[in-house]
């Protein structure tokens, strides 16, 4: 039997209530009165109808965490819109630095990274280099590990794919009712206006919320679970081989083809190798 959170049931009542008081709202049921400032402008019952018909299917369709992955993804968007670029050449000198402590004193160097990389995916593989696992075995989970976070970061696109093609049918949905509305006060004018006007602003913000948040965010998270996938793979390569002690040059030569050279030829001074 399906059991529903307390959380996803609160976000339901929530989208109901919307839906229901925006619908009432044009119906002229009840009467707020947003006046014609900018609150009238704005048409907030056809708001109201998107964004109650958006959180209703994102409470149906998802579980808490995801919701909330997912909003801390466009948060950490809105924070760092060039996500992932400036990793790129911090993995190297980070491996680098990893493989210099392991070779002071491996054994408590391992336990020291394992502490220090604690929630990370390169923490994880050093977790499993201080349970003494075989370098084939760490590889191995190291993949599995891999690919179990890009599953969850593409879950992530996923939602804001599905919320995109939500929000242009809720859209449909306030048109009809604005449709409706229109035609059964055809006699008046003011009435026969904010029907036309609720019918196309539902339209309007379904569109906009979908192609001009919803898509760019799914593309932006594909796009992120694809990176994050590349970076846990490019950092297994890198422990692995420092693990298998590789000599660092060697070390260095790999891993600037694994990122396509994207390191030039004058910072490879500037690279520690001792």
């Amino acid at each position: 039997m399906m059991r529903i959170s307390l959380f996803s049931l609160g976000l339901i009542t929530v989208a109901l209530l919307l839906l229901i008081l925006s619908v009432l709202e044009i119906t002229g049921i009840i009467n707020f009165t947003f006046g014609d400032g900018l609150a009238g402008t704005l048409n907030f019952p056809s708001l109201g109808v998107i964004l109650g018909g958006v959180l209703l299917s994102a409470a149906l369709a998802y579980s808490k965490d995801d919701i909330m992955e997912a909003m801390n993804f466009a948060k950490y968007l809105l924070l760092h819109p060039n996500f992932g670029s400036h990793l790129e050449r911090r993995d190297i000198q980070d491996i680098f630095h990893w493989k210099k402590t392991l070779k002071s004193n491996e054994s408590k160097a391992r336990s020291e990274l394992t502490h220090e990389l604690n929630n990370t995916f390169e923490g994880y593989i050093f977790t499993l280099a201080n349970s003494n696992y075989s370098v084939e075995k760490i590889e191995e989970l190291g993949l599995i590990k891999a690919k179990e976070h890009y599953s969850k970061k593409r879950d992530t696109a996923s939602f804001f794919e599905q919320l995109a093609d939500t929000s242009p049918a809720y859209g449909m949905l306030g048109t009809l009712v604005g449709l409706i509305f229109m035609l059964q006060r055809f006699e008046n004018v003011r009435d026969l206006g904010e029907g036309l006007a609720f019918a196309l602003m539902t339209t309007f913000y379904g569109l906009i919320l979908a192609y001009a948040l919803f898509n760019p965010l799914a593309k932006k998270a594909a796009l992120y679970a694809d990176k994050t996938f590349k970076r846990d793979l490019f950092l297994l390569n890198g422990i692995i081989m420092i693990i298998k002690g590789e000599e660092p040059l060697v070390v260095f030569d790999h891993l600037c083809a694994d990122r396509e050279g994207y390191l030039f030829d004058n910072e490879l001074n500037e690279m520690e190798f001792g």
